[in-house]
Order: C-alpha cells, then structure tokens, then sequence
C-alpha cells in the first residue's frame, strides 16, 4: 500500500482576524473561494459577517442600530459591532446562502470511524465542519485524509491567528477531538449545484513520499523554535474562572508540555502530525518579545491565558507584588496594557464580556 494523502487543494488557508469571533467567516471564505460555490452574501469574511448582521440578526432582534453597510473599514480592519459569532441555528442558513447544502450530524460516534469520514469527503467532495466545544465554541475544518501502511491521518483546517493546517494521525485526532467531547457537532457539506465530473479532491502534492528529506526539513524549523524559545524562562498557566494561578496550572499541567523543546523527528513512520505550513508558537512568542522589550523583564515570566475573555498576558513579581502586563485581548475590552497589579486587572477584565467564537 502506498503514501496517499488527499485533500481539497484548491482550498487555501484563512486566518479569522486576531481578537476576533470569525472563525466561522474564515472557514466560509475558504469553503466559498476553494470550492468556487455560487454564494450569495459575498465570499470575503467582511461580507459574510455583513450580511449575517444586517439580514440575520438585525430581522431576529428587531434593532435597527445593529445595521452598517459594511463590518470592516476601508482599510480591512473589522468595527468592533461587529465581532460577533454565528449562532448554531442559522448555521444552514448561512452556509445555504454561501452556496452549500449540509447535513446536520449530532452523533459525533460517527467520526471514529475514518470509513465514514472518507465516504463523506468523497461523496460529498467538501469538507466536513466540526463545531467544537473546549473554553469557547469554535468551528474547523476536515478537508481531507491520509493512508499509510502504517497509520491514517485526517487533514484539519484551525482558522484561529498561528494553528494552519496539518495532517493529524488519526487516533491523535480520535483523543484530541472526540474522546475529550470537544466535538459537539458537526455538519456534512456539499457545493450546490455543481459539477459532477469536476472533483475538488485530489492527491496532496505538498506531502513528500521522501521521509528523510521531510524529517531533515521539519527538525530545521523545530530547531528554530527551540532556540527562540530557550531565550524566555517561562511557565504557561491557563486560567478558569474561580482558580488562582497555581490551582489552574495544577489542573492543566498538561499544557505545561506545549512549552518544552520540541523533539527532532525521527525517521519512523506514523509521525502525529504531518503539517503543510509551520506556525506553532511562532506569533505567540514574537509577539511576547516585541512588546517585553527590558532584559530584566524577560526572566520567569508567566504566560496567562484567560480562556473565557480570549485574552493572553504575562506576569511577574514584582518585590513581592504579583503584576500583569495584557498581551493580546479584543479590541472591545477597556483594559490598561500597561505593567498592573494582577488582582485590579483581574477585576476590570470580569466586567468585559466572555467571547464566543461560535454560539449556541
């Protein structure tokens, strides 16, 4: 048996805007441009979220303030009215209008078998749309497959700024995804009105049959991850609501491993993930060092993700004061980015409101 991976190589890669709530517009876009289905509201995520909020929302809630002709500047930049996430029950409406039929799945049992998600992709020829439940909904893409002698893969699509794409090993993705219930549901999709003899699915020719060639390439760019982030002493602690800093890193140490040198790849086959771009940590941790600028402040540092309010910072002690410096947060919040006492910020940030990436 041969190394065949297939996916839809027309699709190409869209980020949803930094501190946004798009990951449904950025998947839409992809599907939209990718798939060349005849959409009616646009194929830009600024159209999409335009007419979800003038003609969806505005007819639900009745509100005439809620109307701009358009969500983003001329400059592309998104206004803040219009950071918004689609809500599941106009998910068919929506992707309807972007030109595609879906079928709605609430038993996610259905994707432990790599059979059916092949049939659906084949049969189908368009991705299937998870919608996923971790601290936030969010929504991703499988937009193809992979089959060795050894091991099978699923092609996962993440909208969010630094994840990309990647081939994921598929009990890896049986773990990740559905054995800790992060998929809550998905929809099976299908471009309407289409040609029946013109098939988007096709043979990867971004993945090397050469896996010595792959490995040498892929441990060139760990290795320049490796050395970035041997130039921070940081922990990383991921913060629930109600938990101090060390009860919540206590409670996910598992993520503390995100934060440790990156391992060579050897030449073994069955490798976890087989990604076509490299992102990783690379914004985080460029971001962090272009705003953390002081030697003395690049020293055992904690990086803080606040889950719920989208929101990422790094704190210190400061002679015995715990401080906190905001990194990335969205662009609606009333915060001070500047270096503060931990506990004045943590107060300010609970009167924001919680972000959404995809509603109920």
């Amino acid at each position: 048996m041969e190394d065949n991976f297939y996916r839809f190589t027309d699709l190409c890669h869209v980020n949803q805007p930094e501190n946004s709530y798009w990951c449904w517009a950025a998947c839409a876009e992809k599907m939209i441009k990718g798939l060349y289905s005849k959409s009616e509201i646009g194929t830009s995520k600024c159209e999409i979220v335009s007419y979800y909020k003038n003609h969806v929302l505005s007819t639900y809630n009745n509100d005439d303030q809620l109307n701009l002709t358009s969500c983003c500047s001329d400059s592309g930049e998104f206004f803040n009215e219009c950071n918004i996430g689609l809500k599941d029950k106009h998910f068919i409406k929506i992707f309807n209008k972007a030109g595609f039929e879906c079928e709605e799945f609430l038993e996610t049992n259905n994707l432990k078998n790599i059979d059916f998600i092949i049939e659906k992709l084949e049969e189908n020829d368009s991705p299937i749309v998870l919608k996923l439940n971790t601290s936030m909904a969010h929504m991703v893409l499988i937009s193809g497959y992979g089959k060795t002698p050894e091991c099978n893969y699923v092609f996962i699509g993440d909208p969010s700024p630094g994840i990309g794409e990647k081939y994921v090993r598929f009990d890896v993705f049986l773990e990740e995804y559905i054995l800790n219930s992060n998929v809550a549901k998905f929809w099976a999709s299908k471009v309407k009105k289409v040609d029946v003899n013109n098939k988007n699915l096709a043979l990867d020719p971004n993945v090397t049959n050469d896996l010595e060639e792959f490995s040498k390439s892929f441990n060139s760019k760990i290795d320049k991850i490796n050395n970035l982030k041997s130039k921070f002493r940081v922990n990383i602690s991921f913060i629930n609501e109600n938990l101090d800093t060390e009860e919540s890193s206590l409670i996910n140490e598992n993520y503390q491993k995100e934060w440790k040198d990156f391992d060579s790849l050897s030449t073994i086959l069955c490798i976890p993930k087989v990604p076509t771009g490299f992102h990783l940590e690379f914004d985080l941790l460029e971001n962090i060092r272009e705003k953390i600028t002081l030697d003395e402040e690049i020293s055992d540092l904690h990086i803080i993700n606040f889950n719920e309010f989208f929101t990422t910072g790094v704190i210190r002690d400061n002679s015995g004061v715990k401080e906190i410096k905001p990194i990335n947060f969205p662009l609606n919040y009333k915060l001070d980015n500047s270096w503060q006492e931990y506990d004045k910020f943590y107060s300010a940030l609970q009167k924001q409101p919680k972000g959404v990436f995809f509603e109920d």
